[in-house]
């Protein structure tokens, strides 16, 4: 038997959820970033930390290239689960060239001197 506990959310966090949750139900009515910035007065970055924060918290705030909402299905989680795991792989292999890089300038070289132009460059793993 599973126990549940309730769940902290900032009164701007459950505000977010309110929306979300009860006027963008299904991805079909996903709410553009614009648009809860324009609801709540602050900026994408902040929206995507309290987005982050709630999700954390073990709200499923789902999401796709049209926005964000509320999951109609088990589905809809599994989706955002991939959608955030192919961002994760991408910010990874930023992360994996900033340390290359780094690791050249403690070899004392400077990576920009290294750089070649190439009409076919090899696609990114």
């Amino acid at each position: 038997m599973s126990t549940h506990h309730s769940i902290e959310l900032l009164p701007i966090e459950a505000r977010i959820v309110d929306v979300i949750h009860g006027q963008h139900l299904g991805k079909n009515h996903a709410a553009t970033s614009k648009e809860l910035q324009a609801i709540f007065g602050f900026n994408g970055s902040t929206l995507r930390k309290y987005i982050n924060n709630i999700r954390s918290r073990g709200i499923p705030i789902c999401s796709c290239n049209n926005g964000y909402y509320y999951p109609e299905q088990v589905s809809d989680c599994a989706n955002t689960v991939s959608y955030l795991s192919e961002r994760l792989d991408a910010v990874m292999q930023s992360v994996s060239g900033v340390e290359s890089g780094m690791d050249m300038m403690r070899a004392g070289l400077d990576p920009t001197d290294l750089i070649t132009v190439s009409l076919s460059p090899k696609p990114l793993p």
